[in-house]
């Protein structure tokens, strides 16, 4: 840092850290920023304990913030927000009505990027009807039945018997309907998630299925569909 000369090591910020941040809004701007700098500086001098880093924080003269938070910026990915999205099952209907109205909804529906097809199906199985959004098989089946051959299929459930679907490791909780599409339409690749501790790939035929695993803890994953090579990854 340009006046302090101390050396700080930093990470871009989770999306559950941005959630915990901006749980209280009624806090101060100035406040906020501190917060985001507690959440993004890893260590001061190779110190990590939490107590050298907040002293660090509070005493950090106001040029250094600023630089820290430029350089927070820089390694920040750079997300544009006018992707699709499929609902998850503790999504209520008003999340799908929300999306629709500012055009990023992939949930029942098939969307176009170039020459790529997306077809989205948000929610999860039944079981239990202990969330929100929850379809019977067949109602899933058939909000996937018309989409196009060799698209990316998006969807929020994962298909059962794979090792995307296996709920604390040990039982296949997924989709019946989900993997008979992928078997009939045989998709190029097939997006899912739901189950977290499930992150993980596999395949059905020539369909590459991925789970990134939970965005909450700065899972995700990159896809090149040029090459077809695929990452998961964590922010943190």
């Amino acid at each position: 840092l340009p006046m302090s000369k101390i050396v700080a090591t930093i990470a871009p910020m989770t999306g559950h850290d941005e959630i915990e941040i901006m749980k209280d809004k009624k806090d101060p701007l100035e406040n906020i920023l501190t917060e985001q700098m507690r959440r993004f500086c890893l260590a001061f001098n190779g110190y990590k304990d939490s107590m050298t880093i907040n002293q660090v924080i509070d005493n950090l003269p106001a040029g250094d913030s600023r630089v820290l938070r430029e350089a927070s910026k820089d390694i920040s990915p750079d997300i544009k927000m006018e992707a699709n999205f499929a609902c998850g099952n503790c999504d209520h209907e008003d999340v799908i009505t929300a999306l629709e109205d500012i055009h990023c909804n992939l949930h029942d529906t098939v969307i176009t990027f170039g020459e790529e097809s997306l077809a989205g199906f948000g929610g999860s199985t039944c079981f239990g009807g202990k969330t929100p959004c929850e379809y019977r098989e067949d109602k899933i089946y058939e909000g996937l039945s018309s989409i196009p051959e060799q698209a990316i299929l998006v969807t929020h459930v994962p298909p059962r018997n794979t090792k995307v679907d296996r709920a604390f490791k040990v039982r296949h909780v997924g989709s019946t309907a989900v993997r008979k599409i992928i078997e009939e339409k045989k998709p190029k690749y097939a997006f899912c998630g739901h189950i977290h501790e499930s992150r993980n790939s596999d395949w059905i035929g020539e369909t590459r299925i991925i789970n990134p695993g939970a965005f909450f803890r700065g899972y995700y994953a990159l896809l090149s569909t040029d090459t077809g090579e695929y990452s998961l990854e964590r922010l943190r």
